[in-house]
Parts: structure tokens; sequence; C-alpha cells
């Protein structure tokens, strides 16, 4: 599955954030997400050398 979301500035000036921040309440779920070896990441593409 690959996910995308456009998030960022919203009219009236909230912010929408892509992934959690450090001490935000679900950061620990996604660190978890993160480092689980079904998921896959741009940091992984790099490595796989997907884009030649």
């Amino acid at each position: 599955m690959m996910a995308w979301r456009n998030a960022g500035e919203k009219p009236g000036g909230e912010h929408e954030f892509y992934v959690p921040w450090p001490g935000q309440a679900s950061a620990e779920d996604f660190v978890r997400f993160f480092r689980d070896p079904r998921t896959f990441f741009q940091s992984d593409a790099t490595k796989e050398n997907l884009y030649r």
C-alpha cells in the first residue's frame, strides 16, 4: 500500500503535519510503524536504488 498526505498550511493560518512530531500523542506509534519491517519509506527506496 502506498499512502500520501498533502498537508501544510490551511486557510486561516493553521498547519497540519505529515507525521507526528516528538512528544505528540501518536509519536511513539509512528516510530513503531516506521521500524516495522513491513513498511517501506523513502529511506528504504534509496537503499534499494530504485530511482537510478
